[in-house]
């Protein structure tokens, strides 16, 4: 199964090659759309014409790029896309990534999640400090994405139940803003009001 994913201004196709232990990802990237597309059929038919993929050894990888391409890309905003390709691609697809769909357990999940939280290590971001650890935050930014995935894992019939259900959460507090008060907010219509008769 090749999955289209953009990244940046060009697309990238993403699918695999060899058998067992010499199977790999690749990535035809720097494409354009119509070109990825054109790509991606054809490796498409390359695969109908000589192998049969069996769902039972579809990867959570597999799996996930292509939920990106029939599920992600219809149903979130830009942002959001973005945001959680960045997530699967940087906590995901490192750990989770060659595990077989079908091996995925409530254990599994519970042990990745506390992997993430003692022992690996946080993408960096630009004009950010270093962090030492992943925050619980992003934990559950992750388990947001990963639940909706695997409950369309199950609704398209790949697995019979979605682990991240029942998995256990790091404990994490949001923080709440405190509203302005009414003369905060006024404060902040008259400093608008004057900044625009300025610009104008």
């Amino acid at each position: 199964m090749a999955s289209i994913v953009k990244r940046g201004k060009t697309y990238s196709v993403v699918h695999y090659e060899g058998e067992g232990k010499n199977r790999h990802q690749v990535w035809d990237s720097g494409l354009s759309y119509t070109a990825a597309k054109a790509r991606k059929a054809q490796l498409e038919l390359d695969q109908a014409n000589n192998v049969h993929i069996d769902r039972n050894d579809l990867t959570v990888s597999e799996f996930l790029y292509e939920f990106l391409e029939k599920y992600g890309e219809r149903r979130w905003v830009a942002s959001t896309y973005d945001g959680n390709v960045g997530l699967l691609e940087n906590y995901v697809h490192p750990y989770l990534g060659d595990k077989l769909l079908r091996s995925i357990r409530v254990e599994t999940v519970d042990d990745y999640y506390h992997f993430l939280l003692t022992e690996a290590e946080p993408a960096t971001n630009m004009g950010k400090p270093r962090r030492q650890r992943i925050t619980a935050s992003t934990i559950h930014d992750i388990h947001k994405v990963l639940r909706c995935a695997f409950n369309q894992v199950r609704r398209w019939e790949y697995i019979a139940k979605n682990p991240f259900l029942d998995a256990t959460l790091p404990e994490h507090k949001e923080k709440h803003r405190a509203a302005l008060t009414p003369e905060q907010l006024f404060k902040v219509l008259e400093f608008t009001a004057l900044a625009i008769t300025t610009a104008i």
